[in-house]
């Protein structure tokens, strides 16, 4: 390999973006405006912000390189995006002696977060990128063909993380739809393995829930049923590169999936009675979303740890009794009828705190212990596929992360 050693500044720009008015903002499409991408909404596809397209003075499209300025968390990079970005972000633009996905990798070393996280300036929490600093960290700068080489080798651990993610998407398409077949549209399998409203199954009135139900099927609130346990407060010194699993509010995508990038590690003192475990159900009791998407969203806990984990504070683990089944109310707790029933007991400016008391007193229907078996089977055997998957994404993760300081480094080599 030949290369050259240079500074940052000497392979890339960085372009910050532009502050509009809060007064020309909408929350939905509209001719003529353009969405504007900011630090709340940035690592997501929900188009939560529009502006129009006058004041979109600083723009990106779906390959570029785009930076999280301030933090926590800082210096986060994503690609993917199309719109106006804020002024809380900015733009990496490469020059022609580097290959925009060789600057994306090239950013993405730990070695180059652990500096920039380091010589951040915090001002009332809020941390921002040292951009002097940055520009001086040094690199070595490979030749245009050997650069083509490293981007072959890890976008395709890349590619094929995205395709198990689409997998994964389409396991979670295929629940919610026997989901909804099941306890909404009351097409569960009958005696005879038949839909049952289609093949005239009967429905009762039900006056708690002013609709009709399956016959036999009991109404009561969730409270008698199940046991909400808190997670563990900690300090941001409590967190380190090691130590015990923790699950935190970054371990949800606001689909109320599991993110298995979220993972942050305690290293404080530990509370046997706070201990979780794969299997368990999760629910959000924090939010710092705009639209409160992820309060009391729920997921399953992977089969993806051998150690002790914990919860933070701002989760909860909701133990099930024996009427009811976990996987059912995983499914309930991210439909969306609760999750408007639920989003009135959030209340918070900047940070949402979920009363948990209206988890305990939403009332809803209680299948037949026969149903909710059936569909702990079902839903058991989707889980470990989507179990075995992530597993494999850590695995080409933790492959792809090891790889890309010895390729940028030069301590292995492409041929």
């Amino acid at each position: 390999m030949v290369s050259k050693t240079v500074v940052i500044n000497d392979v890339c720009d960085f372009v910050g973006g532009s502050q509009p008015p809060k007064s020309v903002f909408a929350n939905a499409p509209k001719n003529g405006f353009i969405r504007l991408i900011q630090t709340r909404d940035y690592k997501t596809d929900n188009y939560l912000t529009f502006i129009p397209q006058e004041f979109a003075k600083r723009k990106c499209e779906k390959d570029d390189i785009i930076i999280g300025r301030y933090g926590p968390p800082v210096f986060q990079i994503f690609r993917g995006l199309e719109g106006a970005y804020n002024v809380a972000l900015m733009k990496a633009v490469p020059k022609p002696n580097i290959l925009n996905d060789y600057l994306y990798y090239l950013l993405n070393q730990k070695a180059i977060f652990k500096y920039v996280d380091a010589l951040s300036k915090r001002t009332g929490g809020q941390t921002g990128v040292d951009l002097d600093s940055l520009n001086q960290y040094p690199i070595l700068l490979p030749e245009i063909k050997y650069q083509k080489l490293v981007i072959e080798v890890l976008k395709s651990l890349d590619d094929k993380i995205e395709i198990n993610n689409q997998l994964n998407e389409k396991l979670e398409e295929m629940t919610k739809l026997i989901f909804e077949y099941w306890f909404m549209q009351y097409d569960f399998p009958d005696s005879n393995n038949n839909p049952y409203k289609s093949s005239g199954g009967e429905l009762v009135w039900n006056e708690d829930l002013g609709r009709k139900i399956p016959a036999g099927w009991a109404v009561d609130v969730l409270g008698p049923h199940i046991k909400i346990n808190r997670g563990i407060s900690y300090k941001s010194s409590d967190l380190k590169d090691k130590g015990t699993p923790m699950i935190n509010l970054n371990s949800f995508h606001l689909n109320g999936n599991y993110k298995i990038e979220g993972i942050k590690y305690f290293s404080g003192n530990l509370n046997i009675n706070k201990e979780i475990k794969s299997g368990d159900l999760i629910v959000a009791t924090t939010d710092v979303t705009r639209n409160a998407y992820i309060i009391g969203k729920s997921f399953i806990l992977p089969d993806l740890f051998e150690e002790t984990v914990v919860a933070s504070c701002d989760i909860a683990q909701v133990e099930v009794d024996e009427k009811l089944d976990k996987f059912y109310l995983e499914m309930l707790f991210n439909s969306d009828n609760y999750h408007r029933y639920i989003k009135g007991f959030a209340s918070g400016t900047l940070v949402l705190h979920l009363d948990t008391n209206g988890i305990e007193w939403y009332k809803c229907v209680i299948p037949p212990k026969g149903i909710l078996e059936k569909f702990n089977k079902l839903k058991t055997q989707i889980q470990n596929k989507r179990d075995l998957i992530l597993k494999e994404n850590l695995v080409l993760s933790n492959l792809r992360d090891w790889l890309l300081p010895l390729l940028m480094t030069g301590q292995v080599s492409v041929g």
